[in-house]
């Protein structure tokens, strides 16, 4: 009882007046939101019908999975219609590597409508109807099987945000498309209306709010356009994203979420949202641009030559939409993506526009007209050569904790993780004094990734552990009790750009790196203070190309195809052993790594790693 007295106590201090009166506010407005819907969405279940038979509602996944021991039984699976408020996504706390919990990320990423842009790049190189038929065929299908506010379709704003985005493309590329009737317009339309009374009824607002929040707000922003509706809503929704936007991107231009992909996406959403007010002649803070275009520079910096971006934190592959890519290397030279489909476009990304006008629309007797962006697009940030990193550069983020270093081929990127109380903890990861590493386009030490969420929470907590990264840490049990929050236990301070120190509990981790310009070599040097008689542990782990062959017992030559890329010489005994890699959100693949551990008492405190490139 006492206890928990204290704790909502401290919660109630952290939050603060101001903070405590809107979570009070919006946890008010979702209650009453169900007293007036509940009843009224379940009636409405009986005018859907079920004829067609795409699965919206299912992790179609599991029935792939061949190599699963168990697959574990959810609720949101097996009920379908039931109401939003009344879905709990769960996921055990310890679960075996064979075992798979359905995950609720495989039915909400379709039901996003990302594929729209794939259906549009078709249809407009061909003229094929086929297309538009498809497009009609699945959103009718979608409307029919996910009665508003019930299943988990309902369940994230996010989702819903993002699927009205989709959608609004969707329609300005099939508008005048005379095989689609003004029927099937009307009950779209009536849908976005239902999308963005969602909205505002159940904002993913927090005192350490994150992406979801924006996205919210980016999808009600396209809605308020589309739709026509008052300037009072656009307004206010310019206003909140302003806000958000300087409360979530640091003064380095880098997201305080800890993690490069998240990063990412949050560049996504507010180059979308530039492009919205630049066409619509909505004015922006000049801060507000300088500092989104250090965004687009994180993201240059903190990918290779080969355009492979540094992975640091969770990466569950997010995106807004498919034919937008906030940042492209140079060497892959997109073109700016034209809203009438005749420019080009690489690996697959399809040309977009937002959406122009059309008097075919109606809903609730009033013509739904759009914002008249026909000549307006969203479009590939791409750097010139002249703005290309030097040969020599050193880029520290402070606000981020990272440092990257760009010499000749070679990238390599130095995690001294900072972090306040401001700050969401659900994307950090365990890798205060990580490293990884490419050359020349390859990478060689990599940070593994996320691999899944809800699906295993195993896998989930395994990859964002330290023993995932390539550092250094003493060997004790690290426990995750949830899968969205982490204990920043390990705080990084004291740092230069190529030295930091970490403290776990009462003893100080160091690392310094030194790159040897000369001899092409990169020494890694660390040391413990007020270190007690417990082990600690080394991690270099590689990407699943890389090829080990162990020399002696203090050296290793890293190969790719039987071509050698560098030579590793430790004062460390490593061994070499299995590992799992994530490149992206729900794929694992097989890598190795090698591993030493020694007592923080021995004889020789320092350890010395040096790696040499060929």
């Amino acid at each position: 009882m006492f206890t928990k007295i204290a704790r909502y106590s401290r919660r109630i201090i952290e939050l603060g007046c101001k903070n405590l009166f809107l979570t009070l506010k919006y946890r008010l407005r979702k209650k009453l939101f169900r007293l007036r819907f509940y009843k009224k969405a379940l009636r409405s279940e009986a005018n859907h019908t079920n004829a067609n038979q795409i699965e919206w509602q299912k992790d179609f996944k599991v029935e792939q999975l061949k190599n699963t021991n168990k697959i574990l039984e959810s609720a949101w699976q097996q009920q379908k219609n039931i109401f939003y408020q009344d879905i709990k996504i769960s996921c055990p706390k310890i679960m075996q590597a064979d075992e798979y919990n359905p995950d609720v990320k495989v039915p909400w990423e379709m039901s996003r409508f990302q594929h729209i842009f794939e259906l549009s790049a078709a249809y407009k190189q061909t003229g094929d109807k086929k297309y538009a038929e498809s497009f009609k065929y699945q959103v009718e299908d979608w409307i029919n099987q996910n009665p508003y506010l019930l299943g988990v379709n309902w369940l994230c704003p996010m989702e819903v945000g993002i699927r009205a985005i989709n959608w609004i493309h969707g329609f300005n590329c099939f508008k005048d498309d005379k095989i689609i009737p003004n029927e099937f317009w009307q009950k779209f339309t009536r849908s976005l209306y239902d999308h963005m009374h969602f909205l505002e009824n159940n904002w993913e607002w927090s005192d350490r709010p994150n992406n979801h929040y924006l996205a919210d707000l980016l999808g009600y922003f396209y809605l308020c356009e589309f739709l026509g509706d008052t300037r009072t809503k656009k307004n206010w929704v310019v206003k909140t994203m302003i806000e958000q936007f300087f409360q979530q991107i640091q003064p380095d231009g880098t997201s305080y979420e800890g993690s490069t992909n998240y990063h990412k996406l949050d560049t996504e959403i507010f180059l979308h949202f530039k492009q919205l007010c630049d066409a619509t002649k909505t004015a922006l803070p000049q801060e507000f641009c300088y500092r989104l275009t250090k965004m687009e520079q994180f993201l240059q910096d903190c990918s290779d030559e080969a355009g492979n971006l540094a992975q640091i934190g969770d990466n569950d592959s997010g995106k807004i939409t498919t034919g937008v890519a906030p940042f492209v290397p140079v060497r892959l030279r997109y073109a700016t993506l034209r809203a009438n489909g005749g420019g080009k476009s690489v690996r697959g990304d399809t040309s977009i526009q937002f959406f122009g006008r059309s008097s075919r629309v109606f809903c609730k007797a009033k013509c739904i007209e759009g914002c008249g962006l026909q000549n307006h697009s969203v479009r590939a940030i791409y750097f010139s050569r002249r703005n290309r990193s030097h040969t020599n550069d050193i880029k520290t983020y402070p606000n981020f904790g990272l440092t990257i270093i760009k010499n000749n081929g070679l990238h390599i990127t130095f995690r001294h993780a900072t972090f306040n109380k401001r700050q969401p903890t659900g994307h950090f990861h365990q890798d205060q004094l990580a490293i990884t590493l490419s050359l020349k386009g390859i990478p060689i030490l990599i940070d593994p990734g996320t691999g899944a969420y809800t699906a295993n929470s195993g896998l989930r907590n395994q990859l964002r552990s330290f023993e995932s990264h390539n550092t250094f840490y003493p060997v004790q049990e690290h426990c995750f009790d949830e899968l969205f929050q982490l204990e920043r236990e390990g705080h990084c301070e004291d740092k230069t750009s190529l030295q930091g120190a970490c403290k776990h509990k009462n003893q100080t981790a160091h690392r310094k790196l030194e790159l040897i310009k000369q001899n092409n070599e990169l020494k890694i040097e660390d040391w413990i203070e007020n270190s007690d008689s417990g082990a600690w542990k080394w991690n270099l782990i590689f990407a699943p190309e890389i090829y080990l062959e162990k020399i002696d017992a203090n050296s290793w030559k890293i190969k790719r195809k039987n071509n050698p890329l560098m030579l590793i010489q430790s004062t460390l005994d490593f061994e070499e052993q299995s590992w799992i890699y994530s490149i992206e959100y729900g794929k694992i693949q097989a890598c190795k790594k090698l591993v030493a551990q020694k007592s923080s008492t021995a004889s020789q405190n320092c350890t010395q790693t040096l790696l040499k490139f060929y």
